[in-house]
């Protein structure tokens, strides 16, 4: 491409070459990062928004510790625990 007395210039001009390629690959990260972070935004408000919903569903509903005592009763000694839950 350049002759041997222009080849100051063609260094030079490689240099510019690659300074140019090297800003647009820079930009292009910087691109990729804020689209990152504004994906892991949107997934953490989502993870909190489901963690919630989650932990409002549990909160009314009974322990396990309720559902063991009520497996290890007969069927008569059910009833009487159930109702001893409506009094």
């Amino acid at each position: 491409m350049c002759g041997p007395i222009r080849s100051t210039l063609c260094v030079h001009e490689y240099l510019n070459h690659t300074a140019k390629a090297a800003k647009m690959i820079e930009h292009t990260a910087h691109q990729i990062e804020r689209h990152i972070l504004n994906e892991i935004k949107i997934i953490d408000t989502f993870n909190n928004h489901a963690n919630y919903t989650s932990h409002s569903i549990q909160s009314p509903l009974p322990s396990s510790h309720y559902h063991d005592r009520f497996s290890g009763l007969s069927n008569i000694n059910k009833v009487c625990f159930l109702l001893s839950f409506l009094c």
